[in-house]
């Protein structure tokens, strides 16, 4: 398949500015944690809680970069008999990512240099995963690229995808409109970045980069990465996407949105409650008018309302519905993140605690979960199933009975959307809980 004609300087630039920048050497401080792939998220949300990443479980990280995804999946499925295929066409990432690997000790990872675009069963076979993030949207015809991913996907598998979000990017196309400008007829690129940083530094305060931005945060995250830099201002190619436009990609390659979910696992909220106009509307008949509309109606409503969302991080499938339920008496609740874990703990201590999470400067949410809510999270010991767990529960309130009422599992799927609970089917192993840039497992100097 031919490539389009931008690719060689999509390429040169990941050869010259590798993103992200990573040290080799640090994988011995920490690992970097890519909140699409952890194994527990992908399973709640793509297997319906029944994966157990053995039985010769195939991933894929199509646009590996310095390596983030492929060296997270592949220490995650290092004690089991699965296989990580890292591609990008960049030679400089890929030896960044292996020697990354090497400080690791991890032989679970497949190198191939090249393009997703030349994605062929034949060459690669089929994977049950597939990590797409940050890619589609510096080709030139990402559905292309989508679709030269679902060939190599299994039915039954499932996709984890990072796309840039039209409305929360409109600062940044207006601040790459000015570099163009600034730049035209530059052909060296260092030259390019020492315009932009001065350009930067010469911004009003009423330009859209610092509406809400420390105009001093913004020149220090810049002052020494000219990865980020020419990423995030000078790129070779960049477009984004609204909501409205990933349902449309997703339908020309036979795909369906399970979820949108956060990108990060950092202790923050995320994105993902963001997709929800409960969030903003606080009008009883103006939430009833928009809860009535179509799922991807309302997140569409969302996504303007917000204006903040910069990138939609979501998991798909040929057929979208795979998700755990907490309705399932046979699944197992665990704590997902360590900063989940922290917060139910905190909240079954007491009847009174309240929490307040600040999604977005502006927008926060009041979280005052019932009895039967901080009860139930209090026995989740990734050991016992919801059945257990609830019959517990309403013993000890002197009730029979092993079902939830409507409220609490509003509040566990709440939980859920930020990263604090998920699921998983008895036959699955435990998985580890994940927070964002932490030790998963100690490497040795």
């Amino acid at each position: 398949m031919s490539e389009p004609a931008n690719t060689d300087a999509v390429r040169n630039q990941y050869e010259s500015y590798p993103f992200p920048p990573r040290n080799p050497a640090d994988e011995t401080k920490h690992l970097f944690v890519t909140g699409l792939d952890c194994l527990g998220k992908i399973n709640h949300y793509c297997f319906a809680g029944q994966q157990g990443f053995g039985g010769n479980f195939r991933a894929l990280v199509a646009g590996g970069g310095t390596g983030d995804a492929a060296i997270f999946l592949a220490e995650q499925l290092r004690d089991r008999s699965a296989e990580v295929v890292y591609l990008d066409m960049s030679r400089t990432s890929l030896a960044i990512a292996q020697r990354r690997a090497a400080v690791r000790k991890l032989d679970n990872i497949h190198w191939r240099l090249g393009s997703l675009l030349d994605l062929d069963e034949g060459k690669f076979g089929k994977f049950d995963y597939i990590n797409c993030a940050g890619v589609l949207h510096h080709l030139k015809d990402p559905a292309a690229g989508l679709r030269a991913l679902a060939r190599v996907l299994k039915a039954d598998g499932a996709m984890g995808l990072m796309l840039y979000g039209l409305a929360g990017r409109h600062d940044i196309y207006l601040a790459q409109q000015l570099m163009r400008l600034v730049n035209a007829g530059e052909p060296d690129l260092r030259r390019q970045i020492d315009n932009a940083r001065k350009m930067l530094a010469s911004l009003p305060a009423s330009n859209w980069l610092l509406r809400g931005r420390s105009h001093a945060k913004l020149l220090e995250q810049f002052e020494n990465d000219d990865a980020d830099l020419v990423d995030t201002f000078l790129h070779a190619q960049d477009q984004a996407f609204s909501v409205g436009r990933v349902y449309d990609l997703l339908d020309g390659a036979g795909l369906d949105v399970i979820a949108f979910t956060n990108f990060h696992m950092s202790g923050s909220v995320g994105t993902r409650l963001e997709y929800d106009p409960g969030l903003y509307v606080k009008d009883t008949q103006l939430l009833e008018r928009i809860s009535a509309m179509p799922l991807r109606a309302r997140q569409e409503a969302a996504e303007l309302m917000s204006g903040a969302i910069s990138l939609h991080s979501f998991y798909v499938a040929r057929t979208g519905n795979r998700v755990a339920s907490f309705l399932d008496d046979e699944k197992i609740p665990f704590f997902l993140t360590v900063s989940g874990r922290d917060q139910c703990r905190r909240l079954s201590a007491s009847m009174n605690e309240k929490v307040t999470l600040e999604i977005r400067p502006g927008v926060s949410l009041k979280f005052d979960p019932g009895s039967q809510t901080r009860a139930l999270i209090a026995g989740v010991d990734d050991k016992r199933n919801m059945r257990e767990i609830v019959s517990a529960v309403k013993a000890d309130a002197g009730n029979d009975g092993s079902k939830l009422e409507a409220r609490t599992l509003r509040e566990l799927e709440i939980m859920s959307a930020l990263d604090w609970l998920a699921l998983r089917g008895p036959r699955a192993q435990p998985f580890p809980m994940q927070g964002a840039f932490v030790e998963f497992r100690s490497v040795q100097k």
